[in-house]
């Protein structure tokens, strides 16, 4: 049966990732997300192929789970959108939490590589969206 999309949610830390565990970590949710995209990552090929070979031979390098895309309505009041501008401006590494509407939850550390509320078209609203970068591995918990 799939999943709802309806109904789940994104955090960010208020702390610095380095700085803390995801378990001690204080949450705030980032308010009117429109869409979570998926990470973009991929692991790298470590090619081992010698003059011996009669194909291409590959190992499997490190996971890089990539990039995940934050589309938005912008809200100057919301506390969440505060903390992605603040993470942005300061570079800093913060956690986040995933939450499916199933209640599965995903936490990744990551940086804020973009924060933008600044387009406007006639009969619309302000979007925002964000990019952001992560770093290691991401926890799958229930």
């Amino acid at each position: 049966m799939a999943i709802k999309s309806q109904g789940s949610t994104i955090h960010i830390s208020e702390e610095d990732a380095d700085a803390t565990a995801y378990a001690a970590a204080t949450f705030v949710k980032i308010g009117k997300v429109k869409s979570i995209g998926e990470p973009d990552g991929e692991a790298s090929e470590i090619d081992t192929t010698d003059l011996d070979s009669t194909d291409k031979e590959f190992l499997m390098g490190l996971n890089d789970n990539g990039k995940v895309a934050i589309g938005m309505n912008a809200v100057t009041t919301d506390v969440g959108h505060t903390e992605l501008f603040a993470a942005r401006d300061a570079q800093e590494l913060r956690w986040f939490k995933i939450t499916r509407s199933d209640a599965k939850v995903r936490y990744f550390k990551a940086v804020v590589l973009k924060m933008t509320d600044i387009g406007m078209e006639v009969d619309g609203v302000v979007p925002s969206s964000a990019t952001l970068r992560i770093s290691g591995a991401i926890t799958r918990v229930a």
